[in-house]
């Protein structure tokens, strides 16, 4: 679980670079939706407070002069800091401020960080003015003693659960900046990645995952991950790893697989295009007596799937072409209006079947054609796939009543089928993983096939 530590800070005014300093901290440990702790203290600045900023934050110098110097709280805050995202209105202003503070008392302090500015920025669109005040106002979030550490940190606490209830945990997380790391273990982190075929798993500092992939070569697909580039995504997601974790999957098919069910499971933030699942297929129905092509949702369909779509708009575009190809109906495939002067047969690309310009046996004929040029996503079948990472055995594939499972065989049992079938481990992934199922038996890569009796 992800948790944010909120933090503001009030000073002495000027900059840090005219010898600024912190008067008080507040630090809100938040995980997006509830606040888990609270810790705020006046900070002794060791300087005066000029009169006008004690004017703003109510602040005096009387009032500090009894708190405890930063190095006193340091150790706390910095238990409080450990293993959280360092979140602020302004973020930078902040954490410059709180890292220059822990530089002084000789601690090196590195954190990802989140700007509940910018991001409502983002996500907030039309307001005049993004500052604290202004944005609690047309949020509706109270603001009470502005300009005091605890009022502002519990403030933009609030705008972060808005933010997180509005676009969802993960979407927010997408707009953390880690900070550089000064020693990237590179190389440390290639030397332990194998050059076979496998899913990896990319961590960050609080052992969360971000980003899953797959390659046939583990690590030279890593090592482009890693490699000097000038893409923002990458660079981003060099600053946020820590660690790298893979299993092997013997063959490239079963790695593509894998990933796909994996990031479905994960959900990493990397990942956005990997998490839309398959929602439309393609079958066949009667209409007005004739075969037809008809799009439905996958859960709905229980008539043989001929292909699988992500959208609507993809399915329909598909269909819209395969129609043209062979001169099939618009209207009995659903793409137009059942007509009398239909548009598509005055311009000769439609023969007309439902004018009877044509015969219905002529426009069976053509249809069974178009229907050949599908593979079906129904038939049982097992693929045995050679293994890269031991000669003696294979990687086995099986499609069962739509379901895809995978094992791995020797090679002298690949006839024993009840055995095979015993000991897959089935994927709930149905549609994505028989997308990649019928993509492979196109490639024809496959050591030996063996289609399933119904009885199996």
């Amino acid at each position: 679980m992800s948790l944010f530590a909120v933090v503001d800070v009030e000073t002495t005014g000027g900059s840090l670079e005219q010898g600024s300093r912190i008067t008080e901290i507040a630090v809100v440990v938040h995980d997006g939706y509830l606040v888990h702790e609270k810790f705020s203290s006046l900070v002794n600045p060791g300087i005066p407070i000029p009169p006008f900023i004690s004017k703003l934050t109510g602040i005096t110098d009387e009032m500090v002069a009894s708190a405890p110097a930063f190095t006193e709280i340091a150790p706390q805050l910095q238990e409080l800091f450990t293993d959280k995202i360092f979140v602020a209105h302004n973020v930078s202003y902040d954490l410059s401020y709180v890292s220059a503070e822990f530089s002084r008392c000789g601690i090196d302090f590195t954190t990802d960080k989140l700007c509940t500015c910018q991001v409502s920025r983002s996500i907030f669109k039309g307001f005049g003015s993004y500052s604290l005040s202004a944005l609690t106002k047309n949020l509706g979030i109270t603001l009470n003693g502005h300009h005091r550490a605890l009022n502002d940190a519990l403030a933009a606490s609030e705008i972060l659960k808005m933010l997180v209830d509005y676009q969802g945990l993960q979407e927010i997380l997408m707009h953390r900046s880690p900070q550089e790391k000064k020693n990237f273990r590179a190389a440390e982190l290639l030397n332990k990645l194998p050059e076979k075929a496998g899913v990896y798993f990319f961590t960050d500092s609080n052992k969360e995952i971000f980003y899953v992939g797959m390659s046939k070569n583990i690590r030279k697909r890593v090592a482009r991950h890693l490699s000097v580039s000038r893409s923002g995504k990458s660079k981003k997601i060099q600053l946020m790893l820590d660690d790298i974790s893979y299993y092997e999957t013997g063959c490239e098919l079963l790695a593509c697989i894998i990933e796909s069910e994996e990031i479905k499971n994960y959900q990493p933030y990397f990942n956005r295009a990997g998490k839309r699942e398959i929602q439309y297929c393609l079958t066949t129905l009667t209409n007005k007596n004739l075969p037809a092509y008809h799009i439905t949702e996958v859960k709905n369909c229980i008539t043989p799937v001929l292909k699988m779509f992500k959208s609507r708009q993809s399915a329909e575009e598909f269909l819209d072409k395969h129609t043209e190809k062979y001169q099939l109906c618009r209207c009995l495939n659903g793409l137009d209006k059942f007509s009398s002067s239909c548009f598509y047969t005055q311009i000769k690309k439609c023969n007309g079947v439902i004018q009877k310009k044509e015969s219905e046996q002529e426009y069976e004929t053509r249809f069974q054609k178009s229907l050949s040029s599908f593979h079906s996503y129904n038939e049982d079948i097992m693929i045995f796939l050679e293994n890269d990472y031991t000669a003696d055995e294979y990687v086995v594939l099986a499609r069962k009543n739509r379901s895809i499972g995978y094992t791995f065989v020797r090679k002298n049992q690949t006839e024993q089928t009840d055995l095979i079938l015993s000991r897959l481990t089935m994927l709930k992934s149905f549609s994505d993983a028989n997308i990649f199922f019928e993509s492979y038996l196109k490639r024809k890569k496959y050591a030996k096939i063996q289609t399933l009796n119904s009885n199996c």
